[in-house]
């Protein structure tokens, strides 16, 4: 648990994520990008920015803003994180999947079948998760804030970000059920 403007360390095999409260309830993260890679599970639509990784099923995609007149676009990545393949997002959306979609890749075990959509409204642009297994997942940047109720990957460790509705002391017992064996980080709003 995280008093208000309260940070913690959390050492995975990959490396230190410092987890600091956000006034909101939230959780910012604070790594070396170089070293780890944070991703966040999306639940709902959210918002990629010029450059976002999106990890669905086995597969990353690059995420490039479209400008001057170019649509949005994902850039399929192959091993070594190089441009394989790339698709254009025309007509306000792009989906995914294993079987079904504008973009099928069916040698891809891990995807659903369809499993994850792309939505252009006016100039922003949105990824929004299809399937409840394997899920999709954004690479979270440095200083981010998540907000309450994330999941996290740091590693091959996940956990999730909640809010206390109020601040209960270290030494208060407090019993937090963990039936997915995750970790739970509770900030006080």
């Amino acid at each position: 648990m995280l008093p208000p403007k309260g940070a913690t360390t959390v050492v995975c095999a990959a490396g230190p994520v410092r987890l600091s409260a956000s006034e909101e309830g939230g959780v910012e993260l604070g790594y070396d990008a170089d070293a780890l890679d944070v991703l966040l599970r999306v639940r709902e639509a959210i918002e990629l920015r010029d450059g976002d990784l999106v990890c669905a099923g086995r597969q990353w995609l690059s995420f490039e803003l479209g400008r001057d007149g170019r649509l949005p676009r994902l850039h399929l990545l192959d091993p070594m994180g190089e441009i394989h393949m790339t698709l254009s997002v025309r007509g306000g959306s792009l989906t995914l999947g294993r079987e079904a979609g504008d973009v099928v890749l069916p040698w891809d075990d891990q995807l659903g079948e369809l499993h994850l959509q792309v939505l252009v409204r006016g100039d922003t642009v949105f990824v929004q998760n299809l399937v409840e297994h394997a899920g999709t997942w954004v690479l979270v940047r440095p200083g981010e804030v998540v907000p309450s109720g994330s999941t996290l990957a740091v590693g091959d460790r996940v956990m999730e970000v909640g809010a206390l509705d109020r601040w209960v002391p270290r030494d208060a017992a407090v019993t937090v059920p963990d039936p997915d064996g995750q970790t739970r980080i509770f900030a006080a709003a």
